[in-house]
């Protein structure tokens, strides 16, 4: 590293991948930062630096060289060799120790068993399902391997098992079934392990073979909705669609091809059948191929249900879980690298997937082969988008967030929300003050008094009358004992 290059770093400030330290610090802090930056993005920790960014230098190089390879070694597991320690000399004679800590490290790390995660110019201390969500997002753990523990073998569906093995060895026989415990099956196939000595299915096992996953994983469902015109207003089709998910493939496909526009469209050719034949709006192959992505690589591990909306003039479909470090737009369709590889296998057995990183591609040519507009990807740390357009026009402006990059998730999947959340409810109890309050309730996440005042346009002692029913039959519950502190958020029971 040059001294200019050192002085560009320093002006960047402290940030997620600048940490400055003086030559006094101890081990201990240094390979905390080294854990963190290691467990974000990588960075540079610069030992010699003020925290204003004032280069004063260390006094023993080879003393604060030795600090930080053993700095690094204590992180686990060590990073030891990955980390790069170098001298910078400033034309003042001030020397700067940098340490370079390289990013996609395939490990998750901790020190002293406490893991930390780069979060701007801090360390943020982890908990355990934090740590674990951070392995199952950088793909160094698989979350689809995980056990769960509440369940046993039996309530997976053996009929489903032995047709999946039927599609899965050509040769297959039940006799040839007979011969292996269920266990060896469904734990060959990356369905089943064992946990405290006692067998138990994984999260894949529950996904393709347990008839209600959604029971044990609430996120498991796709809520999907036709609206009418461009926008999200008025709904005309709705479905939550649940079940093992090569039903849940097949049952999204249905919806599309009953909520999409058919033309008649008579042959061109001599030879074909005189009758006219009805196309799609959108080709087959790609809104098919659009479902079979979403249930593919969707994060499993987040409670989020996903979403599919039809328009007039569009399909959108969004999943939970941003995409994995590394991945980006410009690169998912030349870069593959999957979220659930056993659920990806066991659907190309199925026939839904040819061959791994090939969707975007076969999406992409269906759509261009007909006619219309590319599809369009949009992500960020939180949703991943997909849209197929039926026609050429100016595509819609994002949603953005104020900060530049993020895409939030449209306003049809907060009105699906909000419809999914009211259909739970008593609303043959409610008045329809109540049920315009709860609306507010359900789009701003709480409730208070005024709230409800300015919303029902009625006086004090009917607000605290309609609000205690609404407690009273379990709908809100009251946070807050006194004052302006108490407000009214949903009862848990319809807060998914």
């Amino acid at each position: 590293m040059t001294e200019e290059q050192l002085k560009a770093l320093i002006e960047r400030d402290e940030e997620i991948s600048v940490e400055f330290k003086q030559e006094s610090e101890r081990q201990q802090p240094l390979a905390e930062v080294m854990g963190a930056m290691a467990n974000a993005q990588g960075g540079w920790l610069l030992v010699g630096v003020t925290d204003d960014g004032t280069i004063i230098g260390v006094n023993h190089p080879k003393t604060i060289i030795d600090r930080l390879h053993a700095a690094a070694d204590q992180v686990e597991p060590s990073i030891v060799g990955r980390v790069t320690v170098e001298r910078v000399t400033t034309t003042e004679g001030l020397t700067v120790i940098v340490a370079h800590i390289p990013e996609g490290l395939s490990a998750i790390h901790a020190v002293s068993g406490v893991y930390r995660v780069r979060i701007g110019s801090f360390n943020k201390i982890l908990t355990f399902d934090q740590a674990q969500a951070l392995a199952f997002n950088r793909g160094i753990r698989h979350y689809e391997q995980s056990p769960l523990t509440r369940m046993t073998l039996e309530d997976l569906n053996e009929e489903a098992v032995k047709n999946y093995l039927a599609r899965r060895l050509r040769d297959f026989t039940p006799q040839s079934y007979a011969r292996l415990s269920r266990f060896d099956v469904l734990r060959n196939l990356g369905c089943a392990t064992q946990e405290i000595g006692l067998p138990v299915p994984t999260v894949l096992g529950v996904l393709f073979f347990s008839p209600t996953p959604d029971f044990y994983l609430p996120g498991v469902q796709l809520i999907a909705a036709r609206f009418a015109g461009t926008t999200s207003e008025r709904v005309l089709d709705r479905a939550n669609i649940r079940g093992p998910l090569p039903e849940m493939l097949e049952t999204a496909a249905r919806f599309i091809e009953k909520n999409i526009r058919h033309r008649l469209q008579m042959p061109s050719n001599r030879g074909e059948s005189l009758a006219a034949q009805e196309q799609p709006e959108y080709p087959v192959g790609a809104y098919r191929e659009m479902v079979v992505n979403l249930i593919a690589h969707r994060d499993y591990f987040n409670p989020v249900p996903s979403h599919l909306m039809i328009f007039d003039d569009r399909i959108v479909v969004e999943n939970p879980g941003g995409l994995l470090p590394g991945l980006s737009i410009d690169t998912i369709e030349n870069y593959h690298r999957p979220r659930n590889p056993r659920l990806n296998e066991m659907l190309q057995t199925l026939g839904y997937v040819e061959r791994f990183g090939s969707g975007i591609r076969r999406m992409r040519t269906a759509m261009r082969e007909a006619g219309l507009p590319e599809p369009v990807f949009e992500a960020d740390e939180n949703y991943f988008r997909v849209t197929l357009r039926n026609k050429v026009e100016e595509p819609a402006t994002p949603n953005l967030t104020t900060e530049p990059g993020l895409v939030q998730p449209s306003r049809a999947s907060e009105v699906l929300r909000e419809q999914e959340i009211l259909e739970k409810l008593p609303l043959a109890r409610l008045k329809p003050r109540q049920i315009e309050a709860l609306r507010f309730l359900i789009k701003e996440g709480k409730l208070t008094n005024a709230n409800y005042r300015s919303i029902a346009k009625v006086a004090v002692d009917t607000t605290l009358q309609d609000l205690n029913q609404l407690v009273e039959l379990g709908v809100i519950r009251k946070v807050g004992t006194a004052g302006r502190a108490v407000h009214y958020v949903l009862d848990q029971q319809f807060n998914t």
